[in-house]
């Protein structure tokens, strides 16, 4: 019957069930049967004042679970953000209890859920709560959905796009020092995030491959393999010149041979200036000409790119002894 009555009777209903049952605690036997039933009310108030009462009449696992799912119901389903937040506080909450914390393990997935929310800070508090309620026979469900968060955040223009994408960083670097397991599927994922134009997220990712290569050295080479790969495609000074440092730190044998190509093949050809001036002047570059099988140093015309190089700009001399090059066309 409680289904039929209006919103504020229920929580007047609920209201009074809790005090009774505090009161006379004998008595929450009688009234449990109605509070799982007002779980299910059309009134998201309702659902809410019942899910709390619920947890402190019983400590139930079937209890403990109808509540926190009625509360992951509540968030996924509430447009508001800050009831979405006080609701994850409540479940954070209960977490804190080491017997509804087992019970919660299994619920990390629907956890997850929450991630459609749009506000980062409602992604941020359900992410924490996921990995502190997470455990190896779920990691790697966990980790499958974060990498298809991630392959979300790609080609989406948004304020908090790259503060999501950061956060998703951590969080995956979390998961494989939690779980060394997961941490091969995880590189992949991570490394793509070094050609990212967020150099926080990039920088986060170099801070998790040099802390992976220490913990886990047997897939080091696994790591360097995916980072030299990803060297060219990385846009940031900053990130090039951190990814240098972990390259010559701990690449070694046969390795070292292939970073010195991918450094070779992001700076082109050197000396940079007089490539630039080639390149400029329609001349093909040395790789180009060796290529088409010209002798290094000569252009496609058969001349040499010195003497090129010397018809086209003349050095003289200043008064006060320094050079000025003079472009003779």
């Amino acid at each position: 019957q409680v289904h039929s009555f209006g919103d504020i009777l229920q929580l007047v209903i609920v209201e009074l069930i809790y005090k009774v049952c505090h009161a006379n605690p004998a008595e929450r036997s009688r009234f449990i049967r109605c509070i799982y039933n007002l779980l299910n009310s059309s009134s998201n108030a309702v659902r809410y004042e019942s899910a709390g009462t619920l947890i402190t009449l019983s400590l139930a696992p079937t209890a403990i679970k109808a509540a926190a799912s009625c509360y992951i119901e509540l968030i996924v389903k509430e447009s508001d953000n800050n009831v979405k937040l006080i609701v994850l506080d409540r479940l954070i909450a209960m977490k804190e209890n080491e017997n509804m914390e087992k019970v919660m393990q299994d619920l990390v997935m629907d956890v997850l859920r929450v991630l459609a929310a749009p506000d980062i800070e409602v992604r941020r508090k359900a992410l924490a709560l996921a990995m502190d309620l997470v455990y190896s026979r779920n990691i790697g469900e966990m980790v499958l959905v974060l990498k298809k968060e991630v392959a979300k955040t790609h080609n989406v223009e948004h304020e908090d796009t790259g503060k999501y994408r950061q956060l998703l960083v951590r969080t995956l670097h979390t998961c494989s020092i939690k779980f060394p397991d997961v941490a091969a599927t995880v590189i992949p994922v991570l490394v793509e995030f070094l050609s990212d134009t967020n150099e926080l997220a990039a920088a986060d990712v170099l801070i998790f491959i040099r802390e992976a290569i220490q913990k886990f050295p047997a897939l080091s080479g696994l790591i360097i393999e995916h980072l030299i790969e990803a060297f060219p495609q990385i846009k940031s000074s900053k990130i090039h010149r951190a990814a240098v440092w972990i390259l010559g730190e701990y690449v070694e044998g046969p390795q070292i041979i292939e970073v010195i190509d991918a450094i070779q093949q992001t700076l082109g050809d050197v000396p940079m200036v007089e490539a630039e001036q080639r390149r400029l002047s329609g001349d093909p570059t040395e790789e180009q000409s060796q290529q088409q099988g010209y002798p290094a140093g000569v252009s496609g015309n058969g001349s040499s790119s010195t003497t090129t190089s010397t018809t086209n700009a003349i050095n003289k001399v200043t008064s006060d002894g320094t050079y000025a090059t003079q472009s003779a066309y």
